[in-house]
């Protein structure tokens, strides 16, 4: 009865992890190296994202004359969380501005991430609102909070061009705040 049960367990940890009985060990050491490359690009991400975010930050766009920025990008990440930290560390580093970054994922679904710094947040430009405008370009929508948001895109062909109209989106809401 002990074994029936085993093989039970087998079994299902099996099915869950898409191969056979014989296969689970190997499946599982491939599933923790997955675990821990991505852990190491999120640490890296939260870090600051090294070269790469000192990159966006040297490209970044005037928005006005008093030092607020903006950073749109095109990005590779695997997943909502990745892209979130990539979010937030450009968003500690950026002092005073907007970043939007967009991303395909693997699976194939394009998402937009809208952050805003707290300075321009507190003014009353809010990351859930932009969100919104910025994604209706590509035909997108999402939410979220006034300091981070993401939308979905359908149309990944228009991601680009709703990251390059932003600065049009975010202007006006300056003059305002």
């Amino acid at each position: 009865q002990m074994m029936r049960e085993k093989e039970r367990v087998l079994g299902r940890l099996a099915e869950a992890l898409k191969t056979t009985g014989d296969g689970v060990e190997r499946r599982v050491q491939s599933v923790l190296e997955e675990r821990r490359a991505l852990e190491r690009r999120i640490d890296e991400a939260m870090r600051g994202g090294g070269d790469q975010m000192k990159q966006w930050l040297s490209e970044a766009q005037a928005l006005d004359g008093n030092g607020i920025r903006y950073v749109g990008r095109r990005v590779t990440a695997t997943d909502v969380k990745e892209l979130q930290a990539m979010g937030d560390a450009l968003r500690a580093r950026l002092n005073s501005g907007v970043g939007v970054l967009g991303t395909t994922f693997p699976d194939g679904k394009t998402t937009l991430l809208v952050v805003v710094t707290d300075d321009l947040r507190d003014r009353g430009v809010r990351a859930d609102a932009l969100v919104r405008e910025i994604a209706a370009v590509a035909g997108g929508r999402g939410g979220g909070k006034p300091h981070m948001a993401q939308a979905g895109i359908p149309d990944a062909g228009k991601l680009d061009e709703a990251i390059r109209g932003a600065p049009d989106i975010i202007r006006p809401l300056l003059r305002r705040s």
